[in-house]
């Protein structure tokens, strides 16, 4: 999905590419893209971007997988990084306040190997 979102080819600098030393940033960067996915399309942000990485999913997507499909994916990719990220500062995400308790858990409990309620993974 890195490379279809970044257009990353055999013309790109080698250091982009996989195994390259700044691939690390392309994954970040995804990362934080996928985080705020779901606050730039409830927030009608960012169309060109959103259907830039819908498209850049569909190469790794399940045969048949609609956009509707997708795009639940990327909110639920999103969600999970950013639980993961939220969950070492001791926080719980703030901006997606539709999640119940029982969702954040169930993430939670993926994410950390446990099903306890503490706010930190250990």
């Amino acid at each position: 999905m890195v490379d279809a979102l970044f257009n990353i080819c055999d013309q790109t600098l080698s250091r982009l590419r996989v195994g390259g030393e700044l691939r690390p940033l392309l994954h970040a960067a995804l990362a934080t893209m996928l985080m705020y996915y779901e606050d730039r399309y409830e927030g009608k942000e960012m169309h060109s971007v959103l259907a830039l990485m819908i498209d850049a999913y569909s190469v790794i997507a399940p045969v048949g997988a609609n956009a509707s499909t997708k795009q639940a994916k990327l909110m639920e990719w999103g969600a999970a990084i950013r639980l993961k990220v939220m969950l070492p500062l001791g926080r719980e995400p703030v901006s997606l306040p539709q999640r119940s308790a029982a969702q954040s858990a169930l993430l939670r409990s993926s994410l950390c190997g446990d099903s306890s309620t503490s706010t930190t993974c250990t």
